[in-house]
């Protein structure tokens, strides 16, 4: 083997280790701190949108409805004990039996004619954001 092909073979296979160490076997996916005893919701919808009922999934409990009625950033506690934080599992706009919005899976719900997606981030401190914006139809 000429010392070019060696290299091209090392460097493939330091490549596929790399991928596989660093892709791990499960899916993407961020998780709430068990220390972060809040979590956050900020919602900006047109005013006809509300009230938005939200319900949380912790622990695969849900949770709710928490009645959204204006814009703004509001902060929930976290049912429960805590810390440790409980494990957040989803959001939905649509009823306790979902479908739920996850970190990875946004959600478009038709809530009061709106059409309006919940997508969910986290903070530098692990604390889960929970984004609720309107979108032009269909839902």
């Amino acid at each position: 083997m000429t010392g070019r092909k060696l290299l091209s073979a090392f460097v493939a296979l330091f490549a596929m280790t790399l991928l596989m160490l660093t892709a791990g076997t499960g899916s993407a996916s961020a998780q709430q701190s068990p220390n972060c005893c809040v979590y956050f919701v900020d919602v900006q919808v047109s005013a006809n949108c509300f009230p938005i009922p939200m319900w949380i999934k912790w622990n695969n409990v849900p949770n709710g409805p928490a009645a959204i009625n204006g814009n703004g950033n509001f902060v929930f506690a976290i049912p429960g004990m805590c810390p440790p934080a409980s494990s957040f599992d989803g959001v939905s706009l649509a009823g306790a039996a979902g479908p739920y919005a996850t970190y990875n899976h946004p959600v478009t719900f038709n809530v009061n004619g709106c059409c309006l997606v919940a997508r969910i981030g986290y903070d530098a401190n692990g604390c889960t954001y929970i984004y609720i914006r309107q979108q032009q139809p269909p839902c």
